[in-house]
C-alpha cells in the first residue's frame, strides 16, 4: 500500500507530465497556425503582385512577348487574336504601351449560379412511358465543373477540360455541380436512379470551372469555341457573373450565328422589385431561365427582370451526384438544364427548324404564370414539351389530309428540310408566306450559305432566321429591298414577287411578253410568262394573273416543288 508522501510525489509527477504535454501541443499548434498564416500572407502577396488579364493583339498572337514580361499563358483564343495570362502587375503599363498590343483587360471571374439545397420534370412533360421524344441525336454541352464519367445513370458522349491543356480528356467532376446539371438534362431511363428530361441526348462535358466552382471569362470563351468547333446543338450555362464582358458577348454571338441554342441561369440573387438577371443569361442570344417551386410559384432566390425569358422547376430537384450517388438540389443552376433538355426534345421533334424557330416554339408553347404575357418574374411562363400530337412519326401534318391538293409538294419539301411546320405539327397551309420565308426556302433548295450574319437592311438583324439567305440573295442580285433601306421580311409575298424571285433563281427559256391582261410590261411580264410557259405558274380563267394577290404557304410550296421536279429530273 502506498503512503501519503508517495501519492503526493506521483501526483506532482503526473502534473509535470501533463504540463509538459500541454506545452508541446500548444507549441505545435502555434507553429501550425504560423505556417498557415505565413502561407496565406504569401499567397495574398502573390495575388497582389499578379493579375489575370485578357490581352488582344493588333496583328497576331505573340506569346513570347508576354513571357518576356514574366507572364504565364493560360489560354490562346485565336478567334479574337487573344490570350489570357497571369501577368506581374508592374509589367502591365509597359505592355499596354507596346505597339503590338491592342487591349489589356481584367479576366473577370465567373462562378456557379449556386445551389441552395424531384418533382419538376413532371410539370413540363407528359407521362414518360407514353412519350416518344428522348432527345436522341441532339448534342448538348454542359459547360460546368465536369461530369462524373463513372456514374451508372449518365452516358457521356465526349468532352474536354478547358482548365488542363496537358490532358483535355480529363473532364472528371471534382466539385459535383456539373454532374448534378448533367443528370437533370440527360439521366438515362434505365430503371435505376432518376430520369432526365432528355434521357437519350448526346451529353458533352466541358470542364471550365474548377473544384471551387470558379473560372474566368477566358475559360468560358474557350469553352464556347470548343462547342462551335464540335457542332454542339445546345449549350447549358449554369454559371453567372454580375458583370457584362464584351469578348464573352462576342463569343456568344458567334455561337448564335452558327445556330447554337444557349440557355443560361438567371442567377440566385433575385428580387421581385429589381433587375437581377445575371450574365451571360442577360445577353439577347441566351435564353434566361428563372426558377419556380413545385406549386409553380417563383422561387424567392430566382433572378428577375425584363430579360427573363422562361421559368422552370428549380426547387428540390432530384438528380445525379458525384461518386455514383444522387442528391436533391435547388437553384436556377438546375432550372436551366430543365430548359436545355426541353430544347433537345424540340430539336428532335423539328429537325428542320432553325434555332430561332425552336426558340420561338419554346416561348409560345408555355403555361402562362404571373401577369398575362411576358413579365419580369416568370418571363413567358413555364415551357412545355412538344405535345404527343406534334411528334407523330409518320412525317405528316395534322392539318394536311391525304387528299389535300398540295400534300405531295409539302411532303417533298419537308423531307428535304426546305420547309417545316409549326408547333403541334400543324403546317398552316392557308397562312401567307412572308418575303423572308420565301427567300429562305429558295436558299435551302439551292443549298446556299444560310449562316446568320449582318445584312445592309435595317430591319433584318443578324439574328433573323433568314438573314444569311437574304444576304446571299442580295449578293446574287435577286433582291434589292426598298428605297428606305428596309427589306420588310415579314411582309406577305405577292404572286408577282414570287414570279420575280423564282425566275431569278432558276433558268428557263425566256419569253418577254405576256397575254395576262393585268401584268405590266417589263421584267414582271417576262418572269410571269417564262414561268407560265415552263408549266410552273398559272393564271385565272379571265386571263388575269392577279400579281398583287398574296401567296399562301401551300401555293409557294407547290411552285417550288414544280421547279425542283423540272430542274432536277
Amino acid at each position: 500500500m502506498m503512503n501519503l508522501n508517495g501519492l503526493l510525489r506521483q501526483h506532482r509527477s503526473l502534473k509535470s507530465t501533463k504540463q509538459l504535454l500541454s506545452f508541446i501541443l500548444s507549441t505545435l499548434l502555434l507553429l501550425f497556425l504560423m505556417l498557415i498564416f505565413a502561407h496565406t500572407s504569401y499567397a495574398d502577396d502573390i495575388d497582389q503582385q499578379h493579375k489575370h488579364v485578357l490581352i488582344t493583339f493588333k496583328h497576331s498572337i505573340d506569346t513570347q512577348l508576354i513571357e518576356s514580361h514574366g507572364g504565364q499563358i493560360d489560354h490562346e483564343i485565336p478567334m479574337f487574336q487573344m490570350v489570357s495570362a497571369t501577368l506581374p502587375i508592374s509589367d502591365i503599363p509597359a505592355l499596354k504601351n507596346n505597339p503590338d498590343i491592342a487591349t489589356i483587360t481584367e479576366d473577370d471571374e465567373v462562378s456557379l449560379a449556386g445551389q441552395t439545397e424531384d418533382e419538376g420534370i413532371a410539370q413540363m412533360l407528359p407521362q414518360r412511358s407514353n412519350y416518344p421524344l428522348t432527345g436522341k441525336g441532339v448534342r448538348v454541352a454542359v459547360i460546368d465543373t465536369g461530369v462524373d464519367k463513372s456514374h451508372p445513370d449518365l452516358h457521356i458522349a465526349g468532352g474536354t477540360n478547358i482548365l488542363n491543356s496537358s490532358d483535355p480528356s480529363d473532364y472528371q467532376d471534382d466539385n459535383g455541380h456539373g454532374t448534378e446539371v448533367a443528370g437533370v438534362i440527360g439521366a438515362q431511363d434505365n430503371s435505376i436512379g432518376v430520369v432526365g428530361v432528355a434521357p437519350n441526348v448526346e451529353l458533352y462535358a466541358v470542364k471550365a470551372l474548377d473544384a471551387y466552382g470558379v473560372g474566368h471569362i477566358s475559360d468560358m470563351i474557350a469553352a464556347i469555341s470548343w462547342c462551335i468547333h464540335h457542332n454542339i446543338d445546345i449549350m447549358n450555362f449554369s454559371f453567372s457573373s454580375p458583370d457584362a464582358n464584351t469578348y464573352l458577348q462576342q463569343a456568344i454571338q458567334m455561337a448564335a450565328q452558327k445556330g447554337i441554342l444557349m440557355v443560361g441561369a438567371a442567377g440566385n440573387s433575385g428580387s421581385p422589385n429589381a433587375d437581377t438577371v445575371e450574365y451571360p443569361a442577360k445577353y439577347n442570344e441566351v435564353i434566361a431561365v428563372g426558377a419556380v417551386d413545385n406549386t409553380l410559384k417563383r422561387a424567392d432566390f430566382s433572378g428577375a427582370g425584363n430579360t427573363l425569358e422562361v421559368t422552370a422547376p428549380g426547387v428540390n430537384i432530384r438528380t445525379t451526384a458525384r461518386n455514383k450517388s444522387y442528391s436533391t438540389v435547388s437553384g436556377t443552376s438546375f432550372s436551366t438544364p430543365m430548359v436545355s433538355g426541353l430544347l433537345a426534345l424540340y430539336k428532335e421533334a423539328y429537325p428542320a427548324d432553325t434555332a430561332a424557330q425552336i426558340r420561338n416554339q419554346l416561348d409560345t408553347h408555355v403555361r402562362d404564370l404571373g401577369t398575362k404575357g411576358r413579365d419580369a418574374l416568370y418571363g413567358y411562363g413555364l415551357p412545355l414539351a412538344p405535345s404527343v400530337k406534334a411528334t407523330s412519326l409518320n412525317g405528316g401534318f395534322l392539318d394536311i389530309s391525304d387528299g389535300y391538293w398540295a400534300k405531295r409538294a409539302i411532303d417533298q419539301l419537308t423531307q428535304r428540310t426546305i420547309i417545316s411546320g409549326y408547333q403541334d405539327h400543324y403546317f398552316q397551309p392557308e397562312a401567307v408566306v412572308t418575303r423572308a420565308q420565301s427567300v429562305a426556302m429558295i436558299g435551302r433548295a439551292l443549298q446556299w450559305d444560310g449562316t446568320l450574319r449582318p445584312t445592309p437592311f435595317n430591319d433584318v438583324a443578324s439574328s433573323n432566321f433568314a438573314s444569311g439567305y437574304i444576304m446571299t440573295a442580295m449578293q446574287k442580285g435577286m433582291v434589292k429591298g426598298f428605297s428606305n433601306g428596309t427589306f420588310q421580311p415579314d411582309k406577305p409575298l405577292t404572286r408577282g414577287e414570287s414570279a420575280l424571285l423564282l425566275s431569278r433563281a432558276y433558268t428557263f427559256p425566256v419569253y418577254k411578253t405576256t397575254a395576262f391582261t393585268d401584268v405590266p410590261a417589263g421584267e414582271l411580264a417576262q418572269a410571269v410568262e417564262t414561268l407560265s410557259r415552263a408549266g410552273i405558274i398559272e393564271g385565272y380563267k379571265d386571263h388575269t394573273f392577279k400579281p398583287y394577290n398574296k401567296v399562301t404557304r401551300a401555293e409557294f410550296a407547290s411552285l417550288l416543288a414544280r421547279i425542283l421536279d423540272k430542274t432536277e429530273s
